[in-house]
């Protein structure tokens, strides 16, 4: 214990000697600058002063420094206020697309089975353009084809705009209906092709124009049932031999032959056979003259 109280005392005689020693040194120090003032003609006296002014210098360096960190905060507030501003703009736009997005929704909704029966169509549209690649299909064009191999269609064949297609058996009829279109034949815009209950074969080189009619069977009309529950009755295929040009709005009739480059004019109903190279027109078609 003794040892270790001797130790405390002489360490702090040791720090004492060592701050004396400190001391020594500052004042040395201080002398020597006196001496120097003196020397350039400055007493000692004005230290005061000269404290004043160093003050001043590090008030003014402080200053400038503020001020340097104001300038760049108000830069960076300039970035900031620029940001948050395209930031709102931004959102504005995002709430009005948000807003067009739940009107549409809001249409899509309302109008469901609407879309559901054009995406069925496209559907049918894009398995017709698979099956018959070599065809050439307006987007538009509708489709109702159960089964694609009741459906034959010859390389460059054109099905044109908003026309419909129908190949659908009646339950108490199965496998009666069948489509034929040979090659290089051209239907046109809004025809109405229904091979529902019975086959409708269409020749090579044909011209079918807009709003043409071709039903290969009817409703049946027995009395005590209503029309829409009775079957369908046909009597018998439709077919258009090769070369054959239809006009505008025909309506072609079940059980129709219509001969290898015969005419059949606009707006005609056509109910009997069309000979080959005849010239048909009217309401029943009649023959009008031959092909010279």
């Amino acid at each position: 214990m003794e040892i270790f109280n001797s130790f405390l005392s002489c360490t702090f005689l040791l720090t004492e000697i060592q701050i004396s020693a400190n001391l020594h040194d500052l004042k040395q120090k201080i002398d020597q600058i006196e001496s120097e003032l003196q020397k350039s003609g400055d007493s000692p006296e004005q230290l005061p002063e000269l404290i004043d002014s160093a003050n001043l210098l590090r008030k003014n360096e402080f200053l400038v420094h503020s001020d340097q960190k104001k300038t760049e905060l108000i830069s960076v507030y300039s970035i900031y206020a620029k940001s948050m501003e395209s930031i709102l703009t931004s959102l504005s736009e995002i709430k009005n697309e948000l807003k067009n997005i739940l009107q549409d929704l809001k249409f899509f909704s309302e109008n469901r089975k609407y879309f559901d029966d054009m995406i069925k169509q496209q559907k049918a549209v894009f398995s017709l353009k698979e099956r018959f690649p070599l065809a050439t299909i307006h987007p538009s064009f509708h489709a109702v084809v159960p089964d694609w191999n009741r459906v034959s269609i010859g390389p460059r064949v054109h099905l044109g705009a908003y026309s419909v297609l129908f190949v659908i058996d009646h339950p108490e009829q199965p496998g009666t209906s069948f489509l034929s279109v040979g090659e290089d034949t051209y239907i046109g815009e809004q025809n109405n092709i229904r091979a529902s209950g019975g086959k409708i074969t269409i020749g090579k080189k044909c011209l079918i124009s807009q709003q043409v009619s071709l039903i290969v069977a009817n409703h049946a009309i027995k009395a005590g049932t209503h029309i829409m529950d009775q079957s369908w009755e046909s009597k018998g295929d439709i077919i258009i031999e090769d070369d054959v040009w239809i006009g505008c709005g025909v309506q072609v009739m079940p059980g129709v032959r219509i001969g290898q480059g015969a005419v059949v004019g606009a707006g005609s109903v056509v109910n009997t056979d069309v000979p080959a190279n005849a010239i048909y027109a009217g309401v029943p078609a009649k023959f009008i003259k031959s092909r010279i």
